[in-house]
Parts: C-alpha cells; structure tokens; sequence
C-alpha cells in the first residue's frame, strides 16, 4: 500500500506498507501554509520534492511508530527505500500539474 499527502501536518508525508513493516518518509520542502487553494509556486515545489529522512517501523512490535528500526533490519530497509522511490517518481510524474487556485470562501455567503 502506498500513501502521500503532501499537506499532511505530520512529518512524513509518504508511506508504504509491507505486511508488518511501514516505511515513512519526508519531503526536502517546506510545509505548505493551510489554505483551501493551491497558492502560487506550490505546485513546482511538489514536482521538484524529494524524498528525505525515511525511516522503517514494525508495527507488530511498535503500534506507535517510536522507534525506526532500519539499522537493524537493512534487507527490508533497502527493498522497501526502493520500492517507495519508484512508486513517487511514478506518482510525481504523473500526478497533474494545477493552476493556481484560491478558495473564493463561500461558506458565509448566500450565493
């Protein structure tokens, strides 16, 4: 299972499970502002993101995610690394490139 969310409010912005091994990983951008838009720029810094600080858990031994176990389990580390870059270029490259777009806040509006 492959996950990502680029405006996650948490650290890891990518994820791949394998069975009882979860492997996260950061983006090399800074966090988007919250909006309900896609400010300017925004979607350049997604295209050019890259993959950062991935860190492998077991979740049969560790629910919480507490402890990154890839010193000790390099095997799994290196497939599960190679698995998830593959899967985001893909994901990146095909992923649309939006235009600009703010959210016109009809929400207290009649309209």
């Amino acid at each position: 299972m492959y996950w990502q969310f680029n405006r996650a409010r948490a650290d890891a912005k990518v994820a791949i499970r394998d069975g009882d091994w979860k492997l996260v990983a950061s983006l090399d951008t800074p966090d988007p502002k919250p909006s309900g838009g896609i400010p300017a720029g925004e979607m350049q810094l997604i295209k050019k993101a890259a993959l950062t600080n991935l860190r492998l858990y077991n979740l049969r031994s560790d629910i919480a995610e507490a402890i990154d176990v890839a010193a000790d389990n390099e095997a799994m580390f290196i497939a599960m690394s190679a698995t998830m870059r593959e899967l985001y270029r893909e994901v990146q490259s095909a992923a649309p490139h939006w235009a600009e777009w703010e959210w016109p806040r009809y929400e207290s509006k009649l309209i």
